[in-house]
């Protein structure tokens, strides 16, 4: 399974599955990091392989569910920001400061609500015109997705979850 896929089917892997996820992640980040000893510039495609391993970490850790692993998992989403920025990523940029205000909301509790709020909007503001120029239901689709991820925090922050 790609590694940039496995966001969708995330929640569903079962744990063993999720270590395998990581440790190929891990592989693939020590793999990458020889290459750049041999040569500081990699491919824009390596880079986005990078990224993408960092994000699979970050979910991983994310998904222990305590507060020591969000903080481990801002560090993961905070080298996928690095890398996405580095090649000029917008898009991925946006998720991964997403990620980032996410996973803080998991540890700083109401004081990372607008964080979380503004990455979620840019995020949208991305994605939203090409969705629309795909299909109009797209719109629709970008609207369900902006809800997925604010609606639950914002219902936990309330005690309505």
């Amino acid at each position: 399974m790609k590694l940039c896929a496995l966001g969708s089917v995330f929640e569903r892997l079962r744990p063993v599955q999720k270590r395998e996820a990581g440790v190929t992640a891990n592989v693939i980040i020590s793999l990458i990091d020889r290459m750049r000893k041999d040569s500081p510039q990699v491919s824009m495609r390596y880079s986005k392989i990078e990224a993408n391993a960092h994000g699979v970490l970050g979910s991983i850790a994310l998904d222990e569910g305590t507060e020591e692993s969000a903080k481990r998992a801002v560090v993961h989403f905070e080298n996928q920001l690095e890398v996405f920025e580095a090649i000029g990523n917008d898009l991925g940029d946006a998720f991964a400061k997403r990620n980032i205000a996410y996973a803080k909301s998991m540890y700083e509790r109401g004081n990372n609500d607008e964080e979380l709020l503004k990455a979620n909007k840019e995020l949208y503001k991305l994605r939203a015109p090409n969705m629309a120029k795909t299909q109009n239901t797209q719109l629709n689709r970008a609207s369900i997705m902006l809800l997925t991820y604010i609606q639950p925090i914002v219902g936990m922050r309330q005690g309505l979850f």
